[in-house]
């Protein structure tokens, strides 16, 4: 099963970060995907399927700095170099960072960082709890039993 709604940070048509189609799989080790689409200074992903773990804790940390405006945050993968991260820094401003990588023969990577108002949270991050609240209550027989083990291409 999957949460469909958009989670966004919308700063104008060149900047944003949306995750939806957010899935836990069966396996039991909070492990999650999502559809990534990004947008920074012209450079981008669209589709982007992106692998992460501890959906919970990353949610509660996220919740914490918001509330308190400190903090550093990083969604991945504990065995992908794919990653998001989220600096709250003084003066209510977040660093959004991250780097996604595909390894083949033609290996690609895009590292991107835009500086956004801490305004532009709050709607992000109540919209992650409710995703993470709606992914917790599906029971682990109604999951998908997918492998998240995948190779380069």
């Amino acid at each position: 099963m999957k949460y469909y709604e958009e989670i966004t940070i919308y700063v104008d048509e060149g900047t944003y970060l949306k995750i939806s189609e957010i899935e836990k799989f069966e396996d039991g080790l909070s492990e999650y995907a999502a559809k990534l689409d990004l947008r920074s200074f012209g450079f981008g992903l669209s589709n982007y399927q992106f692998y992460f773990n501890d959906l919970g804790g990353f949610v509660s940390e996220l919740s914490n700095s918001f509330i308190g405006l400190s903090g550093l945050i990083k969604l991945g993968h504990m065995f992908e170099s794919d990653f998001i991260s989220f600096d709250f820094k003084k003066g209510g401003h977040v660093m959004v960072k991250g780097i996604f990588v595909r390894h083949s023969n033609n290996t690609q990577k895009l590292e991107f960082e835009f500086e956004i108002d801490q305004t532009y949270m709050k709607s992000f991050v109540d919209k992650f709890n409710i995703a993470r609240n709606a992914l917790d209550k599906i029971k682990l027989k109604d999951l998908p039993n997918k492998s998240i083990h995948r190779t380069a291409v």
